[in-house]
């Protein structure tokens, strides 16, 4: 491999892994910005409760979704403000498997 000019080297920093509510984690360093109500916050200034905003699921968002590995769609949420409404409910295991049928 040839090495790359576009890779910095900023030394050797702790991973840590945020559980969340849906039963999904990320790991991110301590300095790692999230969206939060209050704004960009660094991973280690949030505190259980916190909301988070996923500003960009790219291939993830409803238009792109499908129930692939019968994982259900998530939630959709509308926000302007400090407002923010749920405009589409997360699927169900039972919304999932609505109109299956075993012989």
């Amino acid at each position: 491999q040839a090495p790359s000019d576009l890779v910095w080297q900023v030394g050797d920093k702790p991973v840590f892994r945020l559980h969340l509510a849906s039963g999904r984690s990320v790991r991110a360093t301590a300095q790692h910005l999230f969206m939060t109500g209050a704004g960009w916050q660094e991973l280690q200034t949030l505190q259980p409760g916190d909301r988070l905003a996923v500003l960009s699921a790219g291939a993830y968002c409803m238009s792109m979704a499908s129930n692939y590995n019968t994982r259900g769609r998530a939630a959709e949420v509308l926000v302007s403000g400090t407002q923010a409404d749920v405009i589409r409910q997360r699927e169900t295991p039972a919304d999932t498997f609505r109109g299956e049928t075993l012989r």
